[in-house]
Order: C-alpha cells, then sequence, then structure tokens
C-alpha cells in the first residue's frame, strides 16, 4: 500500500485496484480497501473503495488534506471526467478479467441448478403462449408433463361450492384447484393413449376431498397429484402395488370415487367407485 502526501499525486499515481487507506472527515476512522473507480467532476476527486472489512463498496469525496467525505447525490446526468487516459489503465485488466470469469461462472452454476431442480421454469421461458392443442401435441414423460402442468396454472380454490372447469378453459385461464390441474393431467394421458385414472380422495378433514391422476404403465402405478396436497414428490412410482385399489388405498379411505374429465362447464360426474 503506498503513502501519498497530496491530492495531486494521488491523480497522477492512483490506478483502479489499488490497495489504499484514507481517513474519513469527522471521524477517527480509517477507510481501508481497493479502489474499484475514481474520476473528476467540477474540481472534486471523487473515488469508490471496496472495504475489506464491511464488505462493501462506497463513494467518496477525496479533499486537499486527503481525507474522504461523504459526497451529496450526484445527477446522473453529469459527465464524469477520467483521469487516467495511459497504458498503466490495463493493469487492472488481470484483476477485472479474474472477477469477471468467477461472476460469469457463479451466476452459471446458480442458474443450472436452478434448472435442474426447477425444470418446469423452462416452461415459462420458451412456452408461455402454447395452446391447449400445442400442448396436447407433445410428448411429455410423467414428470415433464406435472411440470408443465404446475408451471402453467395458478391455484385458485371455486369461490362457491365444487365447480369443475374444463381442461381446456383452465388451461387458458391459467388457474384453478385440485380438479383441474388433475383434469388435465388426466386429459393430456388420454389423448397419448395411456391408462389413467382421475380420482377423488379423502384427506384428513372429512369436509374435503382432493382430486389426483393414477397412472398404469406396464403394469406399474404412479400418481400424479399436481397440487402435492397428499404426494409431496408430485410424481410417485407406487412401489409393489398390483392394482388400482391397492394405490388409491395408500393415499385414502375407501370408497373413492373414479371421474371422467369434463367436456362442459362443471361436468362433474362419476364413472364408478373403487371399493
Amino acid at each position: 500500500m503506498k503513502n501519498y502526501y497530496s491530492l495531486q499525486e494521488v491523480i497522477e499515481n492512483l490506478r483502479i485496484g489499488d490497495y489504499v487507506s484514507f481517513s474519513k472527515k469527522g471521524s477517527f476512522f480509517k477507510v481501508t480497501g481497493e479502489v474499484v473507480d475514481f474520476y473528476l467532476l467540477n474540481n472534486r476527486f471523487y473515488i469508490t473503495i471496496f472495504s475489506y472489512y464491511k464488505r462493501e463498496k462506497n463513494r467518496f469525496i477525496l479533499n486537499e488534506n486527503l481525507e474522504l467525505v461523504e459526497p451529496k447525490k450526484r445527477n446522473k446526468n453529469e459527465d464524469r471526467i477520467m483521469v487516467f487516459k495511459d497504458s498503466d489503465e490495463n493493469k487492472s485488466a488481470p484483476l477485472f478479467i479474474k472477477r469477471f470469469f468467477i461472476k460469469s461462472i457463479s451466476l452459471l452454476m446458480i442458474v443450472s441448478f436452478f434448472f435442474l431442480y426447477y425444470p418446469h421454469t423452462l416452461f415459462f421461458l420458451f412456452s408461455p403462449k402454447m395452446s391447449y392443442n400445442e400442448f396436447l401435441s407433445k410428448n411429455y414423460s410423467l414428470n415433464e408433463l406435472y411440470h408443465v402442468v404446475t408451471s402453467r396454472l395458478v391455484y385458485q380454490s371455486d369461490l362457491a361450492g365444487d365447480y369443475w372447469d374444463t381442461p381446456e378453459y383452465a388451461w387458458e385461464k391459467q388457474s384453478g384447484d385440485c380438479e383441474e390441474f388433475a383434469s388435465i393431467c388426466a386429459d393430456y394421458l388420454t389423448h397419448h393413449n395411456i391408462e389413467n385414472f382421475l380420482v377423488g380422495l379423502q384427506t384428513k378433514d372429512p369436509k374435503v376431498g382432493h382430486a389426483v391422476v393414477f397412472v398404469e404403465l406396464n403394469n406399474v402405478y404412479y400418481i400424479i397429484d399436481p397440487t402435492n396436497a397428499l404426494e409431496g414428490t408430485g410424481v410417485k412410482k407406487i412401489e409393489n402395488c398390483t392394482s388400482l385399489r391397492d394405490a388409491v388405498s395408500r393415499y385414502s379411505s375407501l370408497p373413492s370415487e373414479v371421474y371422467k374429465v369434463p367436456s362442459f362447464e362443471n361436468d362433474k360426474k362419476v364413472i364408478y367407485y373403487i371399493y
């Protein structure tokens, strides 16, 4: 760390990345850290220092007595006169490149982690205006189906009674409760000739029911619970399960209802019961 004896010496020799320590006017403490930026404006020397102690950067005015003064808020339209233009400025380039590289890698890791554990966000980024027919034409795995549907719809309970929207209407208005979420999943699976069952389950509250979808693939049963009310993972393979009754009984007391997918508004119809 170099000692300076005059403001002019600072102006002539200071470089970005230098380690400096200046007294703060009206305080017994010093501000010590790395020079981030500096410039002359209206005969005042502004300097921005990153404090290693506080882990933050602040802008000051360095006066003739080499004391740091808190500046007043600067007009954004004021021009800055940079005080260095020679090749020595490039001395800070490796530091800048290193920081840029580290920040870029960190950001990439955060984004990768986010999309790895929340892949449904890609649906929002790349297909926010997908029509219902386009949705039906896609080929999704069960997990992808779950993520697409839960990304598209926002949970909204019925204002009065138990009103069932058609899957297409719920898709277009982008909201619904458990039966709308489940109906869209069931409709998609039926469209792709995958055996599925839209089932009403009992919750711990006897006054509150819940709708999920059970799927049979190659004699293996899965549950899709888009609102995660009974199955926190959303999609789960049901181990050692040989029948729909067995699968349903893992999550609810019997009997349970199997519903048809609504084909018109408030089309709520039980196909059969599971005893």
